[in-house]
């Protein structure tokens, strides 16, 4: 896994980092691959968060467009929201047989390149 650092973050204080990077570690490795090849590509976590959308899920946001092609790992479905008052993209995988325990990547960008 990925070392994560606080320049891989945009718009978090340092405490906020730090729970961030905590909270990633049980991130579904599916989505955490996804996450990788975003910020390789330049791209910042803007904000993660326990509880949804599931009571034991994580949802990660990145904060620019994300830059991830067709080729999704296994188990990673992916929908166009498209909704203003939540988000444009979203990434979800489902932990095991519980389909209502699962993480999910996002982000607020009208496009994927």
């Amino acid at each position: 896994m990925r070392k994560f650092e606080l320049s891989d973050f945009k718009g978090l204080s340092p405490p906020l980092v730090e729970d961030a990077i905590e909270l990633l570690t049980h991130l579904d490795e599916r989505l955490l691959v996804l996450v990788e090849k975003e910020l390789a590509t330049g791209n910042k976590i803007g904000r993660v968060s326990k509880g949804w959308p599931s009571k034991d899920g994580l949802l990660v946001q990145m904060s620019g467009k994300m830059k991830l092609d067709v080729n999704l790992p296994e188990g990673v479905q992916y929908e166009f929201r498209n909704d203003p008052h939540y988000w444009i993209h979203e990434f979800t995988t489902y932990n095991g047989l519980n389909q209502a325990n699962h993480d999910m990547l996002i982000c607020n960008d009208k496009y994927l390149s």
